[in-house]
């Protein structure tokens, strides 16, 4: 009897481990600048302070970007005392080729995610700044699995072309981290980046 409960409680275990390993979607607007800034500053100004990581990619003869902002809510403004953070892949520098390598997916260490009503009404953990700014394609969805958040494009951004800038906030300051491109070709690249502190 005692066995057969042991194994009773063993299968329930094993049961709920894929559950616990589940990527949970997070949500993702559309919104624009200079509007996302109220969220931050309550003048809606960008007052950011911005730096790139180098992306490497196969066959490539210039270098592509990572670049990102990071900025604190400071006044009388929703994220009052939480630190944004708003990322862009830049490829414009690199040639498009017939043989060329694209980004499918951006992958980065983000705890302690905040929500927030980025589009008015409308509460999300993920914002994509598609109008007032710069780029042209944004991510489509983003999973979050542990602290790992991931974001998937809407198409891959290929040599000549950037992203729009998208963003998270947290309750914890930068620090330098790295972040992991997936290529259309499915390799990862590894490229230098800033995310919040654990």
């Amino acid at each position: 009897m005692i066995r057969f409960r042991l194994v009773l409680a063993c299968c329930a275990i094993a049961a709920l481990v894929p559950s616990l390993a589940e990527a949970e979607p997070l949500s993702v607007v559309q919104v624009a600048a200079p509007a996302i800034h109220c969220i931050f500053n309550p003048a809606c100004f960008d007052t950011s302070r911005n730096d790139a990581g180098i992306v490497s990619l196969p066959g490539a003869t210039r270098p592509g970007w990572l670049r990102w902002r990071t900025f604190r809510g400071m006044g009388n403004v929703p994220a009052v005392g939480k630190y944004g953070y708003d990322y862009r892949i830049d490829l414009t520098d690199i040639k498009p080729n017939p043989a060329q390598t694209c980004v499918s997916t951006l992958k980065i260490d983000f705890p302690w995610v905040q929500t927030y009503d980025y589009k008015p009404g409308t509460s999300a953990q993920v914002y994509v700044i598609s109008s007032g700014g710069v780029g042209s394609i944004g991510p489509t969805s983003a999973d979050m699995e542990g602290t790992a958040v991931t974001f998937t494009f809407a198409t891959p951004v290929c040599p000549g072309q950037s992203s729009y800038f998208f963003g998270l906030a947290s309750r914890k300051p930068p620090v330098e981290s790295e972040a992991t491109l997936t290529s259309t070709q499915g390799k990862a690249i590894q490229v230098q980046n800033s995310s919040p502190t654990h």
